[in-house]
């Protein structure tokens, strides 16, 4: 669509106000230009110019988008010959210092704040492992911290204190990481998992009581409610790939509920709602709730997608035959779910967890026969190759789209009965009758 420029154009001895088209070139605009002054240089052999009253002359082969032309701008008509010499710049230093404030890579004072959190972690890293280590402080203890620390950011953070609120929330994630560890038995896929919900959590409650973020809130409660999901069934002495079924299943189910929980939590639904009884909504409120659902949308399938994942993978390296068509399944809602999702770190968080359980299968398959993980990898990789560069066309792309929803139905149904199977839940009915 054309866009337009309203410029003021100054002849020999008549003036204009124009709205010329931003995508013409200057030299297909001019002879219209120079006719409607009915200037006397119009008809002179030699070329004119348009010129700006800081004696910029414009580029005829571009176009005053391209040139930067803003609304009301003054161009002179002048013969190229007489054209004034371009502006120079005298101060060298003021020049310097703008185009480095203008830089995406300037420094400011948000990455102050970024140093110092990440110093604050390791500081609370550090300082909880010698505690832990040297002074036999306790798992209670440090989770006791942990909540210290993010009271005291929650109270920062509504006294308008982002700054120093972030570097607590900072140290608090440092001294979780270690309480995590002293909750588990030290193996580096368990450790990671636990501090993940602990951070989940401590990000929900600073999010949720201080800094007043709907979006990371809903991000740090996803996190903490499938972790402790986990947690859960490990306190009841459940075996590993039963508690990763189930939360896995869990985490499929929840994915496909993120849209409508985004937009309850944001307000986006509750503005609908003043719209549809006819209360007026702004323009500015509504993009402030659309905005805070794309966020807590974003975070909470990060979270979801990461532990959902995890629990795939655990899945795939089991040695029950259910187990692995389970992990299948896991992968198929996850890798179809994406279409539903509209932002690049939603559906690349959702690829990458349907994307590894796939791997480790392929992974178990090359121990066992090296020669055939190779030709299924190098079909994959074909087909990922013609899937990237194919152009579908419209109706090629709908009945895709149609088959995606059966499949991916499908792979949902199929989740209860193969978690049922894998829990043992059916050979027990067998043996019972």
């Amino acid at each position: 669509m054309t866009e337009y420029t309203r410029v003021t154009v100054q002849g020999e001895g008549r003036k204009a106000d124009l709205v010329l088209p931003d995508d013409e070139p200057v030299a297909a605009m001019l002879p219209d230009v120079l006719s409607l002054l009915d200037d006397g240089q119009a008809r002179s052999a030699r070329p004119v110019a348009l010129v700006t009253t800081v004696g910029d002359q414009l580029d005829p082969s571009m176009t005053l988008a391209e040139q930067e032309v803003a609304h009301g701008t003054i161009l002179r008509v002048v013969r190229v010959d007489q054209a004034p010499p371009p502006p120079e710049v005298a101060d060298v230093t003021d020049v310097a210092a703008d185009a480095v404030q203008s830089r995406p890579d300037a420094w400011r004072p948000v990455w102050g704040v970024v140093a110092g959190a990440v110093l604050a972690g390791v500081l609370g890293f550090v300082a909880a492992g010698l505690g832990a280590r040297d002074l036999a402080v306790s798992a209670s203890a440090l989770l006791g911290v942990c909540a210290a620390l993010a009271v005291v950011a929650a109270l920062l953070a509504r006294r308008r204190r982002t700054e120093p609120a972030v570097v607590a929330v900072a140290a608090a994630v440092g001294v979780a990481v270690v309480a995590a560890r002293a909750l588990t038995s030290g193996a580096p896929g368990e450790t990671a998992l636990v501090a993940f919900g602990l951070v989940g959590l401590l990000v929900a409650v600073a999010a949720a009581a201080g800094f007043g973020d709907a979006g990371l809130a809903l991000g740090g409660a996803t996190a903490a409610a499938l972790v402790g999901a986990v947690a859960t069934m490990h306190a009841l002495d459940a075996e590993p790939t039963h508690t990763a079924a189930v939360v896995a299943v869990a985490g499929c189910l929840l994915v496909g509920l993120l849209p409508g929980v985004a937009m309850s939590v944001s307000g986006l639904n509750g503005l609908d709602d003043r719209v549809v009884e006819g209360r007026r909504v702004s323009r500015a409120e509504a993009h402030r709730a659309v905005a805070t659902t794309h966020r807590a949308l974003t975070w909470s399938t990060v979270a979801a997608a990461a532990v959902t994942g995890a629990c795939a993978w655990v899945l795939a390296g089991g040695e029950d035959p259910w187990s692995r068509l389970l992990a299948v399944a896991v992968a198929g809602v996850l890798l179809l779910r994406t279409r539903i999702f509209p932002l690049a770190p939603q559906r690349l968080a959702l690829l990458a967890a349907g994307a590894t359980p796939l791997v480790a299968l392929l992974a178990e398959l090359g121990r066992t026969d090296p020669a055939r993980a190779l030709a299924v990898a190098a079909v994959v990789l074909l087909g990922i190759a013609l899937l990237v560069g194919a152009r579908p066309r419209e109706h090629v792309v709908a009945r895709a789209r149609r088959l995606g929803n059966v499949v991916e139905l499908v792979a949902v149904v199929a989740l209860v009965p193969l978690v049922l199977a894998h829990l043992g839940v059916f050979a027990d009915l067998v043996g019972t009758f």
